[in-house]
């Protein structure tokens, strides 16, 4: 016959003496209070962990999506394309209000959704976000309460900076009306203790003004985690966690008197309570002991064996209960537990050699690395490459440790740097070329996003330089080719000019004008073509002599006067001479400003080129304005790109001219920008260094 645990401690308990448990029921009561008052506090903590959990995934999900959209921008994309990411961007995510890019001087040159027309850029040198980040040159974040919005600036290539404008007003409302119970309610806090968002009805003005003083805030803005206490002279008690994102902390606030008013009453109802269970759970708890424990000791060490991967293990228990039942529950599950773990290993095996099989197939080669830099995966051609025995045991090893010393290890350890997504390394011996190119992409974690680790792509790419150096080389050579047989001809129209072969008529003499002109812009388009091609190549030798760049411009000003004059311009170049000589290549910078003052003539109807220095300190700037069409300010930066011409605008070349001067200015460890506005002419200005010098490696350097 069954007799169940249910009816043995009802039998127990009906038939024991009752014993007052005075004592055990104080004692209960006790602890239900303190677990009420800790219960409590654990609600407001784990609210404000939750909103500091919200508002911190808000701000990195915002964060890397900016940063990815401003590593875009800075890539070789056009106007629109750009245009396009910067509006899906926006369209996507409907709080970012405006997006703009800074000068290191606080003008912003740049501003999407466009400003109306004719607007004045906005200059923010003064604001106080983008002080923050000049002084950090970092990602920096500038809260503002009203209306509710943050600033976030980046920091981007050529000194300029990132500005996106979000609106936080959904986070605001959200924060606003959050509640705990009937008084309770949330604070957004600064870094400074001030509160920001919250609702307005809820704190009056001298609270707010004390409130970074209180303890509770200090501590939630000294150490990141969470803190919950009362606060003192208040009736309040309250729970804040630390914002990693942004600084501050999310604040819960709740009335001590509401959160604790329920103590009072569970006093009471729990003594009587605890009184009447007592009576009889005391009296049985002594018969039901020594039944019970043996059985639940045995379950709880099988219990530990199965944590600890066990599966085969069994409970044998003999009493007719629920026990019992338990018991062979128990063992099913177990069986259960140990089929299943069977079929898990026999998938994972089956996964890994699938895995194993499209890594050992694939040409290229393949190398992942944990967020310590220990090798955790790495295929067949990796280890060719990388000169590892294929039984070699190298998971879980450091790269350095795990991987020979040799070239293509110290790139896999420095990594891909510069913006281009990839590395070329050269491993050409005396007899044969060879490079192999590196490829790196972070691992991220599907759940939490955060970064694990880096695969690490090497790929052969010796027949991809070899096809480039064949290009290179043809460039120059048939530029080269072309160019002599030009300057033959403009040497021979110029000896006719001059009246080698005899007196000329006035139509001859114009007719031989224009062919020289001709001739002149051909063998600078030439040129230009040859320049680029060296500068493809990474052949590029500056050779740095004291010079006066005055004197180079008033010679590239004199050989193009007769262009200039065919339109009725003048070309005036001041101050030559003013300047002390300064080490330069003289016939890299006589390009430069040559180039620059073609384009100015060819874009320059009426009025005239004018060339002019300046002291800017440690380098000369030098600027070349004309009085023409001028340039969009789209265009600004895209002029110097190889093979871009403004749209619709006659006489365009094929826009090699202004990458050549960016690519020589460059060399010379200077900087070139335009300004214009259309209609009203431009201005190239350029930067050389004053003190500038050649390194052994024939590097050039400026002190």
């Amino acid at each position: 016959m069954r007799f169940g645990l249910f009816a043995k401690s009802l039998v127990v308990m009906v038939v024991l003496a009752i014993v007052p448990v005075l004592f055990f029921a104080y004692r209960a009561v006790t602890v239900s209070e303190q677990s009420i008052e800790t219960s409590v506090l654990e609600l407001n903590t784990k609210l404000a962990e939750k909103l500091a959990i919200q508002i911190d995934s808000y701000f990195i999900f915002t964060d890397r999506q900016m940063v990815f959209l401003f590593a875009s921008l800075q890539k070789n994309l056009t106007w629109e394309d750009k245009s396009e990411l910067l509006r899906t961007s926006m369209a996507v995510d409907a709080d970012i209000k405006e997006i703009s890019f800074l000068t290191e001087a606080g003008r912003e040159i740049l501003r999407f959704p466009d400003a109306s027309a004719g607007a004045v850029p906005a200059n923010r040198a003064e604001e106080p976000g983008f002080k923050q980040y000049l002084a950090t040159r970092k990602r920096t974040l500038w809260l503002k309460a009203d209306p509710p919005g943050v600033e976030i600036f980046y920091p981007l290539q050529n000194n300029l900076a990132g500005r996106v404008q979000l609106s936080l007003e959904k986070l605001a409302d959200n924060i606003a009306s959050e509640s705990v119970g009937g008084t309770g309610f949330a604070v957004l806090i600064g870094k400074s203790g001030e509160p920001l968002y919250y609702a307005k009805d809820r704190l009056d003005e001298a609270v707010t003004k004390e409130m970074p003083q209180w303890p509770l805030v200090q501590s939630a803005l000294k150490a990141p985690g969470v803190v919950s206490e009362t606060i003192a002279g208040k009736d309040l008690i309250g729970a804040a966690q630390s914002l990693g994102t942004i600084g501050g902390a999310i604040l819960i606030l709740q009335a001590r008197s509401e959160a604790y008013a329920s103590v009072a009453a569970m006093k009471q109802s729990s003594l009587i309570a605890l009184i009447i269970v007592a009576v009889g759970a005391v009296l049985g708890a002594a018969f039901l002991a020594k039944r019970l424990t043996k059985p639940l000791l045995e379950l709880s060490k099988a219990a530990q064996a199965i944590a600890q991967g066990q599966f085969d293990t069994q409970v044998k228990i003999n009493t007719r209960d629920e026990l019992r039942d338990l018991a062979d529950t128990f063992n099913q599950m177990t069986m259960q537990l140990k089929t299943y773990a069977e079929m898990q290993v026999d998938k994972l095996v089956v996964a890994q050699q699938k895995t194993d099989a499209i890594l050992f197939s694939i040409a290229d080669g393949i190398l992942m690395t944990d967020a310590e830099d220990a090798v955790q995966l790495v295929n067949r051609r990796a280890r060719e490459l990388l000169g590892v025995a294929q039984d070699a045991e190298i998971n879980g090893k450091p790269v350095p440790e795990a991987i020979p010393a040799s070239k293509l290890r110290e790139a896999v350890s420095k990594g891909v740097g510069g913006g281009k997504g990839f590395v070329d390394v050269d491993l050409s011996t005396p007899t044969t070329r060879k490079f192999m190119r590196l490829t790196q992409q972070p691992v991220f974690s599907s759940r939490t996003k955060e970064i694990l680790g880096l695969v690490t792509g090497l790929h052969d790419a010796t027949v991809e330089k070899e096809l480039d150096r064949m290009k290179d080389d043809f460039m120059r050579n048939i530029t080269a080719d072309i160019r002599t047989p030009l300057i033959t001809a403009s040497q021979r129209t110029q000896s006719l000019m001059r009246g080698a072969d005899g007196p000329l008529t006035d139509n001859q003499k114009r007719s031989l004008s224009i062919l020289s002109q001709a001739l002149t812009m051909q063998m600078l388009s030439i040129s230009n073509a040859y320049d680029i091609a060296t500068i493809d190549s990474g052949k590029l030798p500056v050779k740095l002599a004291p010079a006066r760049i005055s004197d180079i411009a008033s010679r590239a000003a004199a050989m193009l006067q007769p262009l200039a004059a065919e339109k009725s311009l003048a070309v005036a170049v001041d101050g030559v001479g003013a300047e002390p000589p300064i080490p330069i290549d003289a016939n890299m910078i006589e390009k430069v400003l040559t180039n620059l003052i073609v384009n100015a003539i060819k874009y320059t109807a009426a009025g005239g080129v004018r060339v002019g220095f300046a002291d800017a300190g440690a380098a000369l700037q030098i600027t070349v304005a004309d009085s023409g069409v001028g340039i969009p300010a789209n265009y600004l930066q895209k002029v110097f790109h190889k093979f871009e011409r403004v749209p619709d605008v006659p006489g365009a070349g094929v826009g090699l001219g202004l990458a050549v001067a960016k690519s020589f200015v460059e060399a010379h460890r200077g900087k070139i920008w335009a300004e214009s506005q259309p209609q009203k002419g431009s201005r190239f200005i350029f930067t050389i260094p004053k003190n500038l010098s050649t390194d052994a490696k024939g590097e050039v350097t400026s002190r």
